[in-house]
């Protein structure tokens, strides 16, 4: 009967740290993809502010595994770069810079 409590909480907590490091990792991956896109979106703005170009609305397919939306409005002088994507978990991701 010891045998069997003892294997099953080992198996239990084995079963909940495989959940744990799941999560972690998914974590990391959608820090990761966010990261990169944060640079990404301080390239464009520094690149739309110095050159005063035109507003961008395109979508990037290189940056990570999803598309990326790339969307740039002037309001009264100010730039918005704004990114849009799906996470590794299927929510909608938006990042927002102002230059």
């Amino acid at each position: 009967m010891e045998v069997l409590i003892a294997s099953l909480l080992f198996f239990t907590i084995c079963i909940f740290i495989f959940q744990l490091l799941v999560q972690v990792q998914l974590d990391e991956k959608s820090l990761y993809q966010k990261r990169i896109i944060a640079s990404y979106v301080h390239d464009i703005v520094r690149e739309t502010t110095i050159n005063d170009a035109t507003d961008i609305d395109r979508s990037v397919n290189h940056l990570i595994e999803q598309p990326v939306h790339i969307h740039t409005e002037t309001t009264k002088g100010v730039k918005e770069v704004c990114a849009t994507w799906v996470s590794e978990r299927n929510q909608q991701q938006k990042y927002c810079l102002y230059g």
